[in-house]
């Protein structure tokens, strides 16, 4: 199968296409870093349009976006990038009759007040425009599936951790906790200990975005995927139950903490296991394990 992946020189576009080309599909990354494949701007229609007739795919997953804290910095750059992008993908799989359009959205969608655990009727008001772009674009590819017939999927992933995650977002805390003091470094959480937010390993979200894709058709367009829901303080136990020497430390910025205290705790995702066979059953010390050992296997 010939597939596009937009993001794909990002943390999880980047993990997909490895996953992909592993099992044999013809991939094209597109990403607006230097990356294995297209570069190019989401914003950009020239680009977007560029990238997909050259391509010619049967499917793609649109990965690409600005994440939390650079979109609130950036407000304009991440409509372009998130909502205008999301957009000029849609159109342009349209126009070159692409079969199928699979959309990574996020938790949070959700704002507070959204329930606990929150299910897939919850109301949808997001504090951060991450979210609101996020939202637009689950309702764009609603409206091309009913009105152009595209067969368009998507996952809401909580926070996806993993080696190389990086520093960008607030949520970007339950991946630094685990991976610096694998790497032998301090690390100051910017939040509270009580701070708890949905996390999923990095394997998982790309398993989630396949068996989606490879679904017979679903009932809905948009699931919830629910990982496990830590505190800080409890993954800094895992953290120093598999490293002894670990260094962690709290110091909570209060415009982080806001952010985070949007986002719901628990994630409802039984409608994803019921209607597409959606799995998940790893445990917080198992994910910190795994982690661990992937970050020093990675390691220089």
């Amino acid at each position: 199968m010939r597939t596009l992946v937009t993001g794909g020189a990002g943390f999880l576009g980047a993990a997909l296409v490895r996953a992909l080309r592993d099992a044999g599909d013809d991939v094209i990354a597109f990403d607006l870093a230097p990356v294995d494949g297209v570069r190019g701007d989401l914003a950009s229609w020239v680009d977007v349009t560029r990238a997909i007739e050259a391509a010619r795919p049967d499917r793609i997953f649109h990965c690409g976006a600005l994440l939390s804290a650079i979109a609130e910095a950036d407000v304009p750059r991440a409509v372009r990038t998130n909502a205008d992008g999301t957009f000029n993908v849609l159109e342009a799989a349209r126009l070159m009759g692409v079969r199928q359009v699979v959309f990574t959205s996020t938790v949070a969608t959700y704002g507070e007040g959204a329930g606990d655990p929150v299910s897939e009727g919850a109301a949808q008001r997001p504090a951060t425009i991450y979210g609101v772009t996020k939202v637009y674009g689950e309702r764009l590819g609603e409206y091309y599936a009913s009105r152009y017939g595209l067969d368009f999927r998507g996952v809401r992933l909580p926070s996806v951790v993993g080696p190389g995650r990086g520093a960008t977002g607030v949520s970007a805390y339950s991946s630094l906790m685990i991976e610096e003091p694998a790497r032998g470094r301090p690390y100051t959480v910017p939040l509270e200990q009580r701070s708890a937010m949905p996390i999923l390993y990095l394997d998982d979200g790309v398993r989630a975005l396949l068996d989606l894709s490879a679904a017979a058709r679903p009932p809905r367009h948009v699931y919830n995927i629910a990982g496990i829901s830590p505190t800080a303080a409890e993954i800094a136990d895992a953290v120093r139950a598999a490293i002894p020497a670990a260094q962690i430390d709290f110091d909570p910025d209060a415009a982080s903490q806001v952010v985070l205290d949007s986002w719901p705790v628990a994630i409802d995702d039984s409608p994803a296991r019921a209607e597409w066979g959606w799995t998940h059953d790893r445990d917080l010390q198992g994910l910190v394990d795994t982690f661990v050992t992937a970050a020093r296997k990675e390691a220089p």
